[in-house]
């Protein structure tokens, strides 16, 4: 992360800190989150730092439209989850503790709402498109936050809201999703060939990685 601050204002570098001390209490009060919705809040809280990193240290003039390309996409994909969140909470506790999906209708698209949000951060093969172009506009310090905090993030969300909800699951579902995921990675293993920037490399390298995690995430069993 230094590297971002090179050539920099005294200025620019104590904004730099504050944007990276700032992510840090942010991811730390998503893993201390025991409320869904808290959760939630501090899961696309995590998208502020970086993008403010993309505005103000991007190398690119493109950089703006990466930077609000990498919001809304990620901004829509997780409103179905605030939206069964939101009717959840009248009829049951969101507490990690207390929460139980028989209170929920059984619905396999309502259930995958759950996820949704989730399969965007990674991002999983075809909610990709958003990944490339911010790690190609994004500094130094944006990509790592982006390869190290914010994909792992939603890696972390799948995990903790999938106990919750496999039991309700259409095995389909599980099968769909691995297959989609372990395909893409493949898809996305012959992009990375033809690659020809470093930070696209980095974003292809990291979707495809993140397919093989999300397939073993889907099997749902402790091995895995």
């Amino acid at each position: 992360m230094v590297a971002s601050m090179v050539k920099t204002s005294a200025k620019e570098r104590k904004l730099f800190n504050f944007l990276v001390t700032f992510q840090l209490l942010i991811l730390f009060c998503a893993f201390l989150a025991r409320d869904m919705l808290i959760f939630y809040i501090f899961f696309e809280s995590a998208l502020i730092p970086i993008i403010i990193l993309i505005f103000i240290w991007g190398n690119q003039p493109e950089r703006s439209q990466a930077g609000l390309y990498m919001l809304f996409y990620t901004l829509l994909g997780s409103l179905p989850l605030l939206v069964v969140l939101s009717f959840s909470r009248r009829i049951v506790s969101l507490s990690w503790a207390l929460f139980s999906v028989r209170y929920i209708p059984y619905s396999t698209g309502f259930q995958l709402f759950f996820l949704f949000a989730f399969l965007v951060k990674l991002p999983i093969y075809f909610f990709h498109l958003w990944l490339p172009k911010a790690h190609v506009e994004a500094p130094v310090a944006g990509s790592m936050l982006l390869a190290g905090v914010l994909l792992k993030l939603g890696s972390y969300g799948i995990l903790r809201v999938l106990p919750l909800i496999s039991l309700l699951f259409n095995q389909i579902i599980f099968l769909f999703i691995i297959s989609v995921a372990l395909i893409g990675s493949i898809y996305i293993r012959f992009s990375c060939l033809r690659q020809t920037d470093i930070k696209a490399l980095i974003a292809y390298s990291s979707i495809r990685h993140i397919g093989i995690l999300l397939g073993g995430l889907m099997v749902a069993n402790e091995f895995a």
